[in-house]
């Protein structure tokens, strides 16, 4: 993980755009810049120490340093660019342009999966509709504990998302296999494998302990076997 720390940055475009921007405002105003500037040194900080002290690399931890990376490029641009060479000004306005662009392009994307979404609620009572055995462990998405997390004892597949990027590849049999050493009675896979581990749709509709008894195309629900329910 420590040697890996950096991919928090550079997960996806969103971190690429403002990791990036941060670097080259501190290459390019890195003679204003020093330690003791606090937005420099408490990004320093939290920085070096979440590198110490992190598990994982997963993208969820880069929020932690949005607010100090935008606060060292907003003090970059606003109290040194003014006084700087002119190509420095016409860079910067480049570089702004890009990362709007960037940010306008992924705003535009969350707003339209927003209102695209299904009702989550909704959707989990129909999920539950086919697993009757209620109080029992279940390997779901996270959206699953929405209206469901007094019925099941929920594990999320985010677990074992973060257990791939710890030890590597977990086969879909092996992961099968350590659900039922754990007493799991149903599985519910995510189909947008949003931070989620991955079970993909052309899974045998028998595997190990469990079979396939619905599917959908957001979810396939696997039962194990003891629990003796219909295909639906």
């Amino acid at each position: 993980v420590l040697l890996n720390y950096h991919q928090i940055f550079f997960h996806g475009i969103n971190e690429i755009s403002l990791s990036v921007l941060a670097i080259l405002c501190l290459i390019g105003f890195r003679k204003h810049l020093r330690i003791n500037n606090p937005v420099l040194f408490y990004l320093f900080l939290i920085v070096l120490i979440f590198w110490v002290l992190t598990k994982s690399i997963t993208d969820i931890y880069f929020v932690l340093f949005v607010p100090w990376l935008c606060l060292l490029v907003g003090q970059c641009l606003t109290d040194y660019l003014p006084g700087g060479p002119r190509w420095q000004r016409r860079t910067a306005r480049v570089l702004l342009g890009l990362y709007s662009v960037v940010a306008a392009m992924q705003i535009t994307a969350i707003v339209g999966e927003n209102r695209d979404i299904l009702n989550v609620e909704q959707h989990n009572a129909l999920l539950a509709s086919y697993m009757p055995t209620k109080q029992t462990k279940v390997i779901a998405p996270l959206s699953f504990f929405f209206g469901q997390v007094d019925h099941y004892d929920i594990q999320g597949l985010t677990v074992y998302q973060l257990l791939e990027q710890e030890q590597g590849k977990i086969p879909v049999n092996h992961f099968f296999a350590m659900a039922a050493q754990s007493g799991v009675a149903y599985i519910i896979s995510d189909h947008h494998a949003d931070s989620s581990y991955d079970i993909p749709q052309t899974t045998s509709a028998e595997i190990g302990d469990y079979k396939r008894i619905f599917q959908d195309s957001l979810n396939t629900i696997y039962a194990h076997r003891t629990l003796n329910l219909p295909v639906r």
